[in-house]
């Protein structure tokens, strides 16, 4: 007989528990800061024909808004047509959407990543050609 259980863990449990021992310090450091209300600035790549893409943006726009309500979110979207942006704005409405290139001088990009506090660089396409 064995001195203790051993419990079968699931590939499923195994990322949930690691993504929460990776990402809550940086968060909770972000999130107790002095500042009323922090911004945070996702970038993120949707091909709109990928399932992986189609699940991880709103699946990481649900995360900051559970365990950061208090934060501004904006998404520096890339790809992303009229129906992904209607979707999204329906289930999260003080969501603010940018598009463009960071290289465009004082456009929408740019002026979102000088509000920001903390930059998330989500899954998707490479940021290089969204820089230029």
């Amino acid at each position: 007989m064995m001195p203790f259980a051993l419990q079968m863990t699931t590939r499923r449990s195994f990322l949930r528990a690691s993504a929460i021992a990776l990402g809550s310090p940086a968060l909770s450091a972000f999130a107790q800061t002095a500042a009323p209300q922090k911004t945070v600035l996702l970038q993120c790549g949707w091909a709109t024909k990928n399932i992986g893409d189609i699940g991880h943006t709103p699946g990481t726009l649900r995360f900051l808004e559970q365990y950061l309500p208090e934060a501004k979110v904006i998404l520096w979207a890339m790809n992303t047509n009229e129906a992904v942006d209607a979707m999204l704005m329906k289930r999260l409405p003080k969501l603010e959407i940018v598009k463009g290139l960071l290289s465009k001088e004082g456009g929408a990009v740019q002026e979102a990543v000088k509000r920001c506090d903390f930059f998330l660089q989500g899954p998707g396409m490479g940021l290089n050609k969204w820089i230029y």
